[in-house]
């Protein structure tokens, strides 16, 4: 196969892979997990992950903020500009924290520290304050941290299990089909 052919099959899979991510996360954002108003407790943390780990930190942050405006568009008919801020900043994190490192343990808690309180906590609550009208008080910090709190207890030992068992083999899939980064394939030419 030429090096024309080369990169449209492996643009083109690359583009499947974006708008398969894009689906899975929307999947999970908004059908795997409990949802009132002002909270949401799910599973979307693992999309994410997965997502950073095949298409990197600018791809992986475009996918999770895709699949937030598409849900926001779809289930609630506007979009609340500081939750697609912390969709955007929570797949940058996760690519970041993912896609060239082997995660270890070091990476999992600040890039979960991050997700839940920063993105979740500061962000999010912002942006429910802001524009759905929750109160701004103490309460509302308050149970938003708690909140932070427990999806931090359970991201953290959630992705060191996927660490070890799922996404290693994931990543050499990924290798082995020439889905990875064109930057290994820059290296091992220069090498060459």
């Amino acid at each position: 196969m030429n090096k024309k052919k080369s990169k449209a099959l492996i643009s083109t899979l690359l583009i499947c892979l974006c708008a398969m991510m894009i689906a899975i996360q929307f999947v999970f954002e908004r059908f795997l997990s409990i949802s009132t108003p002002f909270y949401r407790i799910g599973l979307t943390f693992i999309s994410r992950a997965v997502t950073g780990l095949c298409v990197g930190m600018i791809l992986g942050g475009l996918c999770s903020w895709t699949a937030d405006y598409l849900g926001s568009i779809l289930v609630y008919g506007s979009v609340n500009p500081f939750i697609s801020a912390a969709a955007l900043l929570r797949g940058l994190c996760f690519g970041w924290a993912y896609r060239k490192k082997e995660p270890n343990i070091v990476f999992t808690v600040l890039t979960v520290l991050f997700d839940q309180f920063f993105c979740g906590w500061v962000v999010t609550t912002t942006g429910l304050i802001r524009f759905y009208g929750m109160p701004n008080n103490a309460a509302t910090w308050g149970s938003r941290a708690l909140q932070a709190l427990f999806l931090t207890a359970v991201e953290i030992p959630v992705l060191l299990l996927l660490n070890k068992s799922v996404f290693p083999p994931l990543r050499a899939f990924l290798r082995g089909h020439g889905v990875y980064d064109r930057f290994d394939r820059k290296e091992k030419s220069v090498e060459d």
